[in-house]
Order: C-alpha cells, then structure tokens, then sequence
C-alpha cells in the first residue's frame, strides 16, 4: 500500500508500507500533510519506510542526503526493528520516538555508522558511508556520553573533538561557547564544570563545526529550562539553512506542529 501527498511546494514526504508477506508487517500506518503536522510511524519489527524533507522529493526522487535502506537492528539475541526504511533531505529534522531498550541509540549509531547492522545499508549522498571521508566530515553525532575529557580544558576538548572530525569547516571557539551561554569557560578544566554544563560544551560543537547532518542522542539531557530552549533554537536556525537533524528525546522540547516529523519505535 501507498501513500502520497503531493501538488504543493512545501510537501515533504511519500511514505511507503509494504508487507511482503513478513510475519511481523506494519501493524498501524498513518501519514499526514507535513505542512500542517507531524507525522507518526508505528510498527512491531515491521516493512517500513517514510521519506523527510523540505523539497517535496520522495524516495524514488533525485539523491537525496541520507538514505536507510532495509534495515535490521539488534541488541545481542534481542531484535529491536526490522526492514526499516527512511529518506532524508535537506531541511528535515527527524525525532525518533520508543520505550528505553526499544531501539533509538542502536538506530542512531547505525545511520551515524559506529554500529554495523544486521542487514541493510545507510548511503550518504547516493554513496556507502563505509570508509567515506565525505560522510565522516558532514555529520556531527552527539550520544549520551559527551565525548570529552575531563583533564582537558573546555577549549582543547572542542578542538580535537573537531580534529577527530576529519578535517571539517570550523567556526571560533569562543563564539560557539558564547552562542551555547558559555561565555569565558574555554580555558576551565571539563572536570570543574557541572553535569549541565558539559553538556553544554558537547552542543557547542553543532555551533563550532559546519556540518550538514546532526545526529543527537538526547540532546535535552541534563539541560535546565533555558539549555532546552537554546538546543531548541540551534536546531531551527540549522534546518532553516537546509541542514538535517535526527535526534531523541524522552521530554517534550516545544517545538511547533509541523516543525519536526517523528518516527516512534514500538516495543
């Protein structure tokens, strides 16, 4: 079965579900008119597929950023998804929804190609993101862990988090840490800082390094009230200028209708 929507400039997606005679085929499907809504993707271990995007360009459209063709996630003898399918294009900003164990971070470090799935296969710009240069310079991936030293300076650990980035475009450290409400910290030890407070030296790369894919594993974790608006705000400023974000989150982030689409794991 399909469905499209199509005939207006601002459509973003097709979405596909198609059972194949699998044992475990899409349970609930329902797409909605992006320019109006969100749109919400249940299934038990089922075929799935759903593309995202700003340009109205579906899955058998022009090349697309990110492509995640039929994929297969596992935890040791545990399947978490199934025949999993997904489109992305400049300007999408993606939330993946699930129970805790139900499949979000092993997604994510697949599509960011830290995990290797049980089947299937993730292509950047039309290419493999195995050994691809291009790929490892375009996304940042940010996951529960920050990433950083502790006996390193906030200043240090932004560069070579950025050295380890392959390469990619900077901006100055001293802004990035202003734009994230870090003001002055480069040359404090990470190790002196609060939990929030590193958190907030991590989200300082999505303003330090030009990137085109953000791939955030619970970006509001450890935030106060003013953190999530201003993770919130990098995140709109970076889809508006054709980026792409796919990110988790157990806490409602405010963002309007329409603004982000969801894609929700079921257990």
């Amino acid at each position: 079965m399909r469905f499209e929507q199509q005939g207006h400039a601002e459509t973003l997606a097709i979405a596909t579900v198609a059972s194949g005679g699998h044992p475990h085929a899409c349970v609930r499907s329902q797409t909605l008119n992006f320019t109006t809504g969100a749109t919400l993707r249940r299934w038990r271990r089922g075929a799935c597929a759903v593309a995202l995007g700003s340009r109205g360009v579906g899955i058998n459209g022009s090349t697309s950023l990110l492509e995640v063709r039929s994929l297969d996630g596992a935890r040791g003898d545990l399947q978490l998804f199934e025949n999993l399918s997904l489109t992305i294009e400049s300007g999408a900003c993606l939330q993946v929804l699930g129970t805790n164990g139900g499949g979000k971070t092993t997604l994510l470090r697949i599509i960011a190609g830290l995990y290797s799935p049980e089947r299937g296969a993730v292509r950047w710009r039309g290419a493999s993101i195995h050994n691809n240069l291009d790929f490892r310079r375009a996304i940042i991936y940010l996951g529960h862990d920050n990433g950083l030293k502790s006996d390193l300076s906030v200043a240090e650990n932004l560069r070579a988090a950025s050295q380890l980035a392959g390469g990619r475009l900077l901006r100055d450290v001293d802004s990035a840490l202003d734009e994230v409400g870090l003001s002055g910290f480069g040359p404090l030890r990470l190790g002196s800082l609060s939990a929030g407070q590193r958190r907030r030296v991590a989200l300082a790369r999505l303003a330090h390094e030009e990137a085109t894919l953000w791939i955030l594993d619970e970006p509001f974790t450890a935030l106060d009230e003013r953190g999530v608006v201003l993770v919130r705000d990098l995140i709109r400023t970076h889809i508006r200028a054709q980026g792409a974000v796919i990110f988790t989150s157990h806490q409602g982030v405010g963002f309007e209708t329409g603004e982000i689409q969801e894609l929700a794991l079921a257990s």
